[in-house]
């Protein structure tokens, strides 16, 4: 008989009940928002009556990305220089020094943009739902708290209100979309994650797992990385002590996305309401990336076409690149992940050397090479489905491979530019450099030429995978 109550859990020795407690309380994936309690009008107007404009002690912490921005000190005399002196000193948040300049009030009067950086008042929430055991009773409660479950993410303004476990629980932060990633408008961290720049720097120093949004395409190797890799850099040196850096391919509005390009009509709709119905809001889970993955656009399946994965690129070029290379012998992924460690190695070694030669004395950030894993943060209700995807494509892909039959290479008309005139279009309207990977891709790079995935490319791509790719059989779907 299957017991639906355990009546004599209290009996247990405490070790074993606590053991439970830790057990039942699996890491999360905490996705931490910001809320402005003022909007621009009264934040403007809360410079004009200079309202507690005093900048908050903590923003020394950042002081190595904002001193360049301020202004040089004031000449003027002041009052004191004349002998007169005041019953109070004036209001100083740290020890004026070269690596911590003063922030006048009066240059934030006139720039509200950079005042509101610095001292706007906010408070961070997520709606990440917090653990049961924590709210169960008090025993529970208090073994979790010791074990290391805390309110964090407190503001410079407001008091902390997000339960989280510094050492298991994965942060969670979404790219600023009003951004581009090389972003020099935030003084204080210097990217296009602005949000970092509201912590506390108590709770930066003790993230040990981070995951970053919209970071997808930087494990995809372009042309000249200094146009993307340092911002990167900028925002993980704000984490001292961080263990794990995920990189975030696939977020779960990119899978809702796929149920709109498929066909309304089909048997097996990927994914609809009614799939997350019963799950609580905010519930978010880590899915690693699978080589398949880079393959979805190419293996879709009859609801319609799916999307690229950043680091693979159209169609999964940068996958099929991979196998072309004879001398890997790591795994795409895992290539790919151990690639961007070691530029990261490489750009902390030259800021060092920058900040030596150029801010001699000067304080800087300290900081470790996490270990990168490429994951997609999905609904966990969306983990089956996109396993079940997964299997439904590998199918596919051995049927290509069975069913095809040797046939020239196809190639476009003849009123296509070939790759020379392309070229030269660009020289007469240039762009960036750094939109250019420094990979060669063979036939198929006309893809990112042109814009887009013709017929004739798609073609050619499906020709080489199903006569000479290879591709590891999908995997049970592993959270981490």
């Amino acid at each position: 008989m299957v017991l639906d109550v355990f009546h004599i859990f209290h009996l247990l020795p405490f070790d074993l009940r606590r053991e439970i407690y830790m057990l039942a309380t699996p890491p999360r994936v905490v996705h931490v928002q910001e809320e402005v309690t003022m909007d621009e009008e009264e934040f403007k107007e809360h410079l004009n009556t200079r309202i507690n404009l005093h900048p908050n002690p903590d923003l020394a912490y950042f002081a190595p990305n904002w001193r360049d921005s301020i202004p040089e000190p004031n000449k003027q005399p002041t009052l004191e220089s004349f002998g007169v002196t005041a019953n109070r000193p004036p209001y100083q948040p740290w020890e004026l020094s070269a690596s911590t300049p003063e922030i006048p009030v009066t240059w934030l009067e006139k720039n509200p943009d950079i005042a509101s950086h610095l001292i706007r008042e906010n408070f961070l929430w997520s709606s990440a739902p917090i653990p049961g055991l924590l709210h169960a009773f008090s025993e529970s409660r208090n073994v979790l708290k010791r074990w290391g479950y805390k309110l964090a993410f407190e503001t410079r303004r407001n008091r902390p209100r997000t339960w989280f476990h510094f050492d298991r629980d994965v942060l969670f932060i979404d790219k600023d979309e009003n951004t581009s990633i090389m972003n020099d408008d935030d003084i204080l961290t210097r990217c296009s994650w602005t949000l970092i720049g509201q912590f506390h720097s108590k709770d930066l120093k003790r993230i040990r797992r981070l995951a970053l949004g919209k970071s997808g395409p930087l494990l995809f190797p372009w042309k000249r990385y200094g146009r993307s890799y340092p911002y990167l850099a900028n925002a993980i040196q704000l984490f001292p002590n961080l263990r794990e850096l995920q990189i975030v391919q696939w977020n779960e509005e990119d899978l809702f996305s796929w149920r709109n390009f498929g066909n309304t009509l089909s048997k097996r709709p990927w994914y609809t309401s009614a799939d997350a119905h019963f799950e609580p809001a905010g519930s978010l889970c880590c899915l690693a990336v699978e080589e398949i993955d880079a393959l979805s656009l190419l293996l879709s399946g009859p609801d319609g076409t799916r999307t690229d994965m950043p680091m693979g690129g159209a169609m999964g070029e940068m996958l099929r690149f991979h196998k072309q290379e004879t001398d890997n012998k790591l795994g795409f992924i895992e290539h790919q992940e151990q690639y961007l460690e070691q530029w990261l190695t490489t750009l902390r070694e030259e800021m060092q050397r920058y900040h030596h030669k150029n801010e001699p004395g000067l304080s800087t950030f300290s900081w470790q090479i996490p270990q990168v894993k490429a994951v997609h943060i999905i609904l966990p209700s969306m983990v089956p489905l996109l396993v079940h995807e997964r299997q439904l494509g590998w199918e596919k892909f051995m049927k290509m491979k069975r069913k095809h039959r040797p046939v020239e290479t196809l190639t476009s008309d003849t009123t296509d530019p070939p790759l020379g005139a392309v070229l030269a279009h660009w020289d007469d309207n240039p762009i960036n450099d750094d939109d250019i990977h420094d990979i060669h891709l063979g036939p198929f790079s006309e893809m990112h030429l042109y814009g887009n995935a013709s017929d004739i490319c798609s073609r050619n791509v499906r020709k080489w995978w199903a006569e000479e790719g290879t591709l590891a059989p999908p995997g049970p779907g592993d959270l981490l």
